[in-house]
Parts: structure tokens; sequence; C-alpha cells
């Protein structure tokens, strides 16, 4: 019998939430399969093998909401955690905007404008891709420009099956 029925990457005996805790025969989205072969346990669209370690740190079984339940079993939403500051400089750290968990909400929408109003850059279906670097073309910068120091606002419309919105600012030092 193969020890990861359903393939998510999770083993069958820490389908339950617990790792080595069992379990794994329990339905946690009611939906007639067990969490062990089942490849959405919460029944939220996002597949377990994504929620497992949504924050890609490699310590599996992460829990967004602090509530004690995993999130590839709990339907609840993550809040957005975006970083607010962005020090593209290629020392590694901080180059690129971060927004933990985004690439399990396939097509996010992500935009993000200027001081002025003005949109400097646009992406669907974000990666944490972000570097500082226009995409959009206006009157003040051609596309690829490297945009200065400054305060910079987002707007992220949530991809897949969630319909949240956020907004909030970016600060890029330069």
């Amino acid at each position: 019998m193969s020890e990861d029925l359903d393939c998510d990457g999770i083993l069958n005996i820490d389908e339950g939430g617990v790792p080595g805790g069992g379990g794994g025969l329990a339905d946690t989205d009611g939906d007639g399969i067990p969490n062990q072969e089942d490849t959405d346990s919460d029944g939220d669209g996002i597949s377990d093998a994504l929620e497992f370690d949504s924050n890609g740190d490699g310590v599996g079984f992460d829990d967004c909401d602090d509530d004690g339940i995993p999130n590839f079993l709990d339907p609840d939403e993550c809040e957005l955690k975006a970083a607010t500051v962005l020090t593209p400089d290629g020392d590694g750290n901080n180059d690129f905007w971060v927004i933990p968990g985004i690439t399990q909400y396939p097509g996010s929408h992500v935009v993000i404008f200027n001081r002025l109003g003005i949109q400097v850059y646009e992406n669907e279906d974000y990666q944490n891709d972000f570097d500082g670097r226009a995409n959009t073309a206006t009157y003040l910068n051609n596309a690829q420009e490297i945009l200065p120091t400054g305060t910079y606002y987002y707007y992220v419309r949530m991809g897949g099956t969630s319909t949240a919105e956020y907004n909030g600012y970016l600060y890029i030092n330069r």
C-alpha cells in the first residue's frame, strides 16, 4: 500500500493534520473521499500540495490563521501578508516583492501605482517576481524603467476560487 495515496506529498498517516498522528481516513470536507485519497481535503479549491507548505519554508503543516488547523485541512482563507519594503540591490534580501502564498491562487491580479496614482506595474498570475522595475509605460516613465526610491501603492485581487481583494503600500529603497 502506498504511503501517499493521493500523491500530494503528505503521507497518509499525516493527512489528519498531525505529523505521524494518523487520521488520514477522516473526511474533512465531507465529500465522501478520505483525506488520504483527496487532493483537496478541505474543499477550498486549492490543492493540499500547495497549502501544505504555502510559505515555502520547507516545513509543512502551515497554519496561516493560527487556529491550530493546518491550511490543507482549513477552508478559512489566509490574510494577505505582503512585504512592505523592497530593496532591489542584488544582495539577495528583499530583492523581489514577496506576497507569501500568492502562488496558491492562480490568476491573481497585481497592480502597483506611484504616489501620483499612475500605474507602473501590472501582472496576472503574480509569481513574486516584481523587482522594482516598471512594466507599464506612462508619460513619466518607460516600461522596464527602474522605479525610484519612494512609496508605491498596490492592489491585489486573489485568483482561483478566492474573491478577496487587498490594497496597501510598498516602499522601494535603492
